[in-house]
């Protein structure tokens, strides 16, 4: 055969055929598209949450960093910096973090750091720059409006800090500031590297007894790699390159260093990365399974219809590898169009929902990002499956010998079965053959239409699922728990964090309180003696790198120190502990001044019984430190103590929202009168224990009233107590749940939207095609009427078998897929429904009436005669 430059050829008869199949390229577009948006959703919304998640976590924890070395001197900073495995790094040197007005109820450190230091703090100026000049500050808005100080460059800035035992006060000129985000937990003041190094020549740390003494003048670098996979083992690498360690704090060559759990590689292990990218697989899977349904769909029918067009091709000499690429061509134009119009669509979809999650998982800001590998994989997965698709069909016109072509009638090869009857043949059975001749179409358009309906019912027998009274079970055990805002971010130590006499006086003053109690805690330190074995025991859930090397070193049955906290609670808390084993009678436990074991559970209800190393009726001897010193390594050197005996009366778990709402060492609960007792003996005229929340429950037709009384009291008179309620978790839940219903909704509309487009375009060329069979029916006597029956009858025949096929796939799905929920989300409760499926099937019924009379109608313009001639 003689090698022709045929190409250009080629391509004009692509374009030329393009063009003569209207109809069909329109759904094809919409089809390619819709399958392109959901790549790109999907991509979307997997990376801007990531990225929003990381970013959120990396404001709270404070820095963008990789990790980081801490409590260096400045030579080990200019020794550590220059390692080939470090690409950015920024440093910074704290001088003080001021605790007395007007800082006292917002955590503000004051330090000197290099311009990259400060954009990985994400405290960087906006407007202005970062301090040169001696007396030059830059700091956030927040920390303006504590001082007063208005928003302009130039404005002198006067304000104390303690250093070295001494309150320092200086007057600065701000020459830059930026705008406080308000998910930092922590505000940045930056000084002049001349001014805090000039301060802190002449610090005494052996001198400086205040709170974060230990860190005052020691410097942090805060390292970036080339990526965020390894950050400990590299950081363990730079470390042991320069001749430190990063393992035995016991070890002079010691160095602390930090690794940034906002990284989502930093906890996650090889079984999760595995499964995480399983479950993406089965998402695409899922999408590309979606597209080639309709793509294939629509190329098989149009190439049905074009059979001859291409016999004919065959007959001039077209070969089989350029009627493929023909097809091809074809396809990749429609790509051309319709993927940049569903990457557009998708990212802004995919963005939306986004926002939407995040806002249910506590994120207060959602960042976009363009990250180009959305586009890039959306694009390049939609065209695969647009390649996929099209591939079958290309090879059945490829494949068409010129001679079938002319005699083709669209048919699937199957055994005919021969039947008589004296009334002839039934509408029903006609519209049932005229269904079997094509089976691998009716198929086709089946599958893609249960496809959606499986989603839509897998999605909402998910979110129905969720169960409001586990739900609730976890996180309320009364109609409010009042507290200071620090105690509900976990971070309640002191007796500046406790609910005051004030707000406590001004609830009982209201209508409807049936029940109230507080939780106490002791917010000083104690410790108790116990064996190491018996540590061990406890922390059994901690990697052994985790703990004190000093202590993993002694023998079994050597003494060592448990930190632990102790509760004082009232009638009401303590009726809500989850008993154990033993029993707890608060009489009792005055009188034999017991104490209780307390335990903490996992999400699904599983106690902790590593956390149980006390059996009933052992004796405790909890050591209280009133006054002690904590030098720079955090030893604490104690100046007054006491020794205060308990017997173990009960173990049992205490719900997380009215302990301290953290985990990680020893806690006890006495009753509220033996704290008072006890704490009156050793509390030397100081306040060592604090109302930590004040639980309430009020009659139901009341509850609306406390709420609004409440809320409009801790916005309005003391702003630094908040609160939760029953209702709050409520509403919490079903906006949880609703958002699943309205993400899967929205995919499930996507998918069943394919469907139904497959459906119409099915119905639609099968009509269209058989003009000419359906002319011949009219003329033999067949009525309009009879054909119309015969055609509505298929379409019901459709949504009929999608229907019957989803109910029972969805079962299937249920009972294998969504029933093992229950063992990952402890709210969830597996139950199946065909609400759904039958809200679907007045739609399926719809439109098996409605588009093959529509497609009829457009068909019957025209006399018998006409449309006979014109299929010739």
């Amino acid at each position: 055969m003689l090698n022709v430059a045929n190409k250009k050829i080629i391509r004009k008869l692509s374009f030329r055929s393009f063009r003569s199949n209207r109809t069909r390229n329109i759904v094809a577009l919409i089809a390619i598209a819709l399958t392109t948006i959901l790549f790109t959703s999907i991509f979307t919304v997997a990376i801007s949450m990531n990225y929003s998640w990381q970013q959120q976590t990396m404001r709270m924890v404070g820095g963008s960093a990789h990790g980081g070395f801490k409590y260096l001197t400045k030579e080990q900073v200019n020794e550590l910096k220059d390692h080939p495995l470090i690409k950015e790094y920024g440093y910074s040197v704290m001088l003080a973090m001021p605790m007395e007005s007007p800082f006292h109820k917002h955590h503000t450190e004051i330090r000197y750091g290099n311009d990259d230091g400060a954009k990985l703090f994400f405290s960087y100026p906006t407007t202005g720059r970062m301090p040169s000049e001696v007396k030059e500050l830059a700091t956030d808005t927040k920390v303006l409006d504590l001082l007063g100080v208005p928003h302009e460059l130039g404005q002198k800035v006067t304000f104390t800090y303690p250093l070295g035992g001494k309150n320092i006060t200086d007057t600065f000129t701000l020459c830059g500031f930026w705008e406080t985000d308000e998910t930092m937990l922590a505000s940045q003041i930056w000084l002049s590297k001349d001014y805090v190094e000039e301060k802190l020549s002449s610090y005494d740390k052996e001198a400086d007894k205040g709170w974060g003494s230990n860190i005052i003048g020691t410097w942090s670098l805060d390292v970036m790699f080339d990526n965020s996979s390894n950050i400990e083992k590299n950081l363990s690498i730079i470390a042991e390159d320069k001749g430190y360690n990063t393992l035995d704090n016991t070890a002079g060559n010691y160095l602390d260093t930090g690794v940034n759990w906002a990284y989502t590689s930093t906890h996650l292990n090889s079984a999760d990365r595995m499964i995480t990218l399983l479950a993406l697989a089965m998402i695409v899977v899922l999408i590309v399974l979606t597209g080639y349904l309709i793509i294939y769909n629509i190329f098989q029918i149009s190439i049905s219809n074009d059979i001859r067009f291409y016999g004919l091709l065959k007959t001039i000499g077209t070969t089989y590898k350029q009627l493929k690429r023909l097809i091809r061509n074809q396809a990749l134009m429609l790509s051309l169009l319709g993927i940049p119009v569903g990457l557009v669509i998708g990212f802004f979809i995919g963005n939306t929902l986004t926002k939407i999650i995040m806002s249910n998982m506590a994120v207060t800001s959602t960042y976009i990002t363009f990250n180009p590998w959305i586009f890039i994989g959306s694009a390049v997965f939609s065209c695969i499956t647009v390649l996929i698709s099209t591939r079958k069909p290309g090879k059945m016109a490829a494949s068409v010998s010129p001679m079938e072509a002319v005699r083709f009638v669209e048919r699937s090869i199957v055994k005919q079965k021969t039947s008589r009857t004296k009334t002839g043949s039934k509408v029903y059975r006609m519209a049932r053959g005229n269904l079997i001749r094509s089976r691998k179409k009716t198929t086709l358009v089946i599958l893609s239409l249960s496809l959606s309906v499986v989603l839509l019912s897998a999605v909402y027998t998910f979110a129905k699922g969720f169960n409001m009274d586990k739900f609730l079970s976890k996180f309320v055990v009364s109609d409010f728990v009042v507290g200071h805002a620090d105690y509900f971010k976990s971070y309640f130590r002191s007796e500046d964090q406790k609910v005051t006499e004030s707000i406590i006086s001004a609830i009982h003053e209201q209508e409807g309180i049936t029940e109230e109690g507080r939780v106490y805690l002791y917010t000083d330190l104690a410790s108790v003696l116990q064996t190491k074995k018996k540590f061990m025991e406890f922390y059994s859930d901690l990697p052994p790198e985790h703990l004190d090397s000093s202590i993993i070193n002694k023998k079994d049955e050597d003494m060592v120190e448990m930190n632990l906290d102790v509760y004082g609670l009232d009638e009401l808390p303590m009726k809500h502990l989850k008993l154990v084993k033993g029993s707890i009678d608060l009489e009792q436990m005055n009188q034999e001044h017991g104490i209780i074991q307390l335990l903490s559970e996992d999400d699904y209800g599983n106690l902790y019984m590593h956390e149980s190393i006390y059996n009933i009726g052992d004796k405790v001897s909890i050591h209280y430190i009133t006054d002690y010193d904590i030098d720079d390594k955090g030893n604490v050197t104690e100046n007054n103590g006491f020794d205060i005996d308990y017997k173990v009366v009960a173990t049992a778990m205490i719900p997380n929202n009215i302990s301290m709402r953290r985990y990680g060492s020893l806690n006890f609960a006495i009753t509220s009168d033996t704290m008072r007792e006890d704490m009156e003996i050793i509390s030397n005229n100081k306040n060592v224990f604090s109302t930590m929340n004040y639980m309430i429950n009020v009659e139901p037709d009341k509850e609306s009233n406390m709420e609004s009384f409440i809320k409009d009291y801790t916005n309005n008179v003391e702003a630094d107590i908040n609160y939760e309620s029953k209702s709050t978790y409520t509403k919490e839940f079903q906006s949880f749940q609703n958002m699943f219903l309205l993400i899967g909704g929205i995919l499930s509309l996507i998918i069943g939207f394919i469907g139904i487009m497959n459906f119409i375009n099915a119905e639609l060329t099968s009509i269209m095609s058989r003009k000419r069979e359906l002319a011949m029916l009219n003329s033999i006597g067949m009525t309009g009427k009879q054909i119309k029956r015969m055609l509505v009858i298929e379409g019901l025949f459709y949504g009929g078998n999608a229907i019957v096929i989803s109910f029972f796939v969805s079962i299937l799905v249920g009972f294998f897929l969504i029933r093992q929920m229950e063992s990952m989300l402890w709210f969830f409760q597996y139950h199946f429904t065909v609400i759904p499926i039958l809200g679907v099937l007045p739609i399926f019924i719809l439109l098996g009436i409605i588009i093959p009379l529509s497609a009829y109608k457009a068909t019957n313009k025209q006399s018998i005669v006409e449309r006979l001639r014109e299929a010739e």
